[in-house]
């Protein structure tokens, strides 16, 4: 995989990098054994790709799994988009699609992309809400688990503000109520509450702050694309 991209790198004077990839010559990732392609959406990029992979598949022995593969579009003609696809073999994927649980999208990230997560905190804080816990367990509840639940997409990704402010209302109404229905009767607020205990709080991590530092060294790493991006996953050819 590694000679792949340095392969893929030797690019020739017809290859058009992505919008989004061309200042830092970016045409390919790879994460374990899937494989991202960006390039302008042209027949000419498209056909040294194609060269690059078949040279590849007849070195290694691998080529792509048309069956695990799709590609994708944004502002590109229909009559060139149906040669790409007839040329590939591959289905047109839709976005956003979810890749290991993160969601894939190419504009700004809305809450109702992040219904996942908020509906598996709360359905956990369900399980939770016929138990009879004291105010410390709801509290040991909320640190822990709740920020497991969330920390993949955290560390990846800048939460919306309302995706945060919802968790943290559900989490409120949990430990002042052990319940989530209803109207919250917070005693305190969740600002006081996200306090060291020496300064007067509860220690509990504040969502939008970890967030931010959490997503700091990570960030722009699974930033999406604009133009055209396509994924093939490679299997041996024999």
């Amino acid at each position: 995989m590694e000679y792949l991209t340095r392969d893929l790198k030797r690019i020739n004077v017809d290859f058009k990098f992505h919008q989004g990839c061309k200042e830092l010559k970016i045409n390919n990732l790879m994460f374990a054994d899937d494989l991202l392609l960006f390039f302008h959406g042209d027949e000419k990029s498209l056909n040294f790709l194609i060269d690059k992979l078949n040279e590849f598949k007849e070195i290694s022995g691998l080529q792509v799994n048309a069956l695990k593969s799709q590609i994708f579009f944004c502002n590109v003609e229909e009559i060139i988009k149906s040669r790409i696809i007839g040329k590939l073999g591959l289905k047109e994927g839709e976005l956003p699609l979810r890749y290991l649980g993160i969601p894939l999208i190419s504009s700004k990230l809305y809450k109702d992309d992040c219904r996942g997560i908020i509906m598996k905190i709360t359905s956990r804080i369900h399980a939770w809400t016929s138990k009879l816990l004291s105010y410390a367990g709801r509290i040991q509840l909320i640190q822990s688990v709740r920020m497991s639940m969330h920390v993949f997409w955290a560390s990846v990704m800048i939460l919306p503000k309302q995706v945060t402010k919802e968790i943290q209302s559900i989490c409120s109404k949990f430990l002042w109520t052990s319940n989530i229905e209803g109207k919250n009767k917070a005693f305190v607020s969740w600002k006081e509450m996200t306090k060291l205990k020496k300064e007067g709080g509860l220690s509990i991590k504040d969502i939008s702050c970890w967030n931010r530092a959490a997503s700091a060294s990570t960030f722009g790493i699974f930033s999406t694309t604009k133009t055209l991006y396509g994924s093939s996953g490679l299997e041996p050819t024999r």
